[in-house]
């Protein structure tokens, strides 16, 4: 009846409202951790310093602590700003109509150290040309977001292939390593905020930097503010593809 309409009705708002709440406790307390590490170790740095009169070398490897540090926090802050703007609809977007293809292969060469380091070979493929209106600077960045994934988690000495294409009355990019691919169990988490799964914990043990893991929520939305998407489009033992499509 309509009682019993409403009553689901109203249970419903209530379970996403909380849902919400909870998702948002999750992301503060995500935040705080991630913000109190380099501040801890800033502190650590610069009261180790202070303890004592210290040589001009030992004042300088505190203070390279301090700024590496501090680097990473601020690009924390700046992600973080970075999202609450599209979530609140506010992301500002300086539109210009522009060249997706040659967009792609500038990120291409912006990843390149990474590339080097890792051994890894990145090909670019245009497939046709594709003319996109939109922000520039943020289509690059998300772009570069799926890049320094794709090589972080790719295979040492592999391939990382990028593709340009346009179907359907949209353009796309694609992104494709030849790494292990992501587990079933975690594919649908690769987009939370950060999240990182056993590979990034492994990068970073390794000492090559696994990130904040915001790169993906990040290009995630940066493509729906400009009405795209972007999704995992596989991931196995062959490697990964994630694809972004902007109309």
């Amino acid at each position: 009846d309509e009682l019993g309409q409403l009553a689901a009705t109203v249970n419903h708002v209530f379970d996403r409202l909380e849902t919400a709440f909870d998702q948002q406790r999750r992301f503060m307390a995500e935040a705080s951790h991630e913000l109190r590490t380099p501040i801890a170790v800033m502190r650590g740095e610069a009261d180790l310093a202070l303890g004592r009169d210290r040589s001009p070398t030992e004042y300088r490897e505190a203070l390279t602590v301090i700024s590496a540090e501090s680097r990473r926090m601020t690009r924390v802050v700046e992600d973080l700003f970075l999202l609450a703007r599209a979530d609140a609809g506010q992301l500002h977007l300086g539109l210009t109509e522009f060249d997706l293809a040659d967009l792609a292969t500038t990120c291409c060469r912006t990843v390149q150290t990474l590339a080097t380091a890792r051994q890894i070979t990145v090909v670019p493929t245009i497939e046709s040309a594709a003319r996109v209106r939109g922000d520039g600077g943020l289509i690059s960045r998300a772009i570069v977001n799926l890049l320094d994934n794709a090589l972080k988690y790719g295979r040492i000495g592999g391939t990382v292939r990028v593709t340009v294409d346009q179907r359907d009355g949209h353009s796309t990019v694609a992104v494709r390593d030849d790494g292990p691919g992501i587990p079933v169990e975690l594919q649908t988490r690769i987009f939370d905020r950060f999240y990182r799964g056993p590979a990034a914990r492994a990068v970073e043990d390794c000492g090559t930097g696994g990130g904040a893991g915001l790169g993906l929520a990040i290009a995630k939305g940066i493509a729906e503010a400009h009405g795209g998407t972007i999704r995992l489009v596989r991931s196995d033992s062959a490697g990964t593809e994630f694809l972004l499509e902007l109309p």
